[in-house]
């Protein structure tokens, strides 16, 4: 009885960051080349996650800046990425794919700033709803490529960035009903070629004008288009 009330209680989560070092350091992840002074670059990195907790590849999104910092930092992520698998509804362990926006930057102090950006998912906020820029939610995607099990996520990055998330009901539901038509998510597919169910998170921004959705970036610069290494 009480294993069967666990499992209906059940939620589908996608990977959790297990490493104890941070995702990104100035000082041993930055390229040498590929950046020009007061150039910034922002890549959400599209992370498979194995069942083990293991990094299983990465797909760099490049949505601004340099195109080839995509492929970058995903080698740069591989050498440290590690997770608490992912779990379908029923809390069995399943492939995860997780995302992190990376911002790279050449400048020479902490100036540089966004309002909102064209990664992720871009939702209308509520006039009357607490302020949120950034948030992000997890859900089941089965193999046929149906949405499940849609939820907030409790907590976000890690270590002694690691914080709470508090998100108002209404606007989780509105993100959730976005996954679909804004992600139109895909499952993966094994060796063999069958889609696969995975548990996955998602990035979402808000916007409040028509300004703002415009997603301008404060700080844009041209792409240097230099070889990334």
């Amino acid at each position: 009885m009480i294993s069967s009330l666990l499992l209906a209680a059940a939620t589908a989560t996608a990977p959790v960051p297990a490493m104890t070092t941070d995702w990104w350091s100035p000082v041993y992840d930055y390229p040498r080349r590929g950046l020009a002074p007061g150039e910034v670059s922002l890549v959400v990195a599209e992370i498979t996650v194995n069942k083990y907790g293991g990094f299983a590849g990465c797909v760099g999104h490049a949505y601004l800046g340099n195109p080839q910092m995509g492929p970058y930092v995903c080698s740069r992520l591989q050498k440290r990425g590690e997770f608490e698998a992912a779990r379908g509804p029923d809390g069995k362990k399943v492939i995860g794919i997780y995302r992190k926006l990376i911002a790279v930057a050449n400048i020479q102090d902490d100036s540089f700033s966004y309002r909102v950006s064209n990664y992720g998912v871009a939702i209308p906020l509520p006039v009357d709803s607490s302020p949120v820029e950034e948030f992000e939610i997890q859900f089941f995607l089965d193999a046929s490529g149906r949405i499940q099990d849609c939820s907030l996520i409790d907590a976000v990055d890690i270590n002694l960035f690691r914080t709470k998330q508090v998100v108002e009901p209404g606007l989780v539901s509105a993100a959730c009903a976005m996954v679909p038509v804004q992600m139109k998510p895909v499952p993966p597919r094994d060796h063999k070629g069958q889609p696969i169910p995975t548990t996955q998170n998602a990035l979402f921004n808000t916007y409040r004008s028509a300004e703002v959705a415009k997603r301008v970036f404060e700080a844009a610069r041209p792409s240097s288009g230099l070889n990334v290494r």
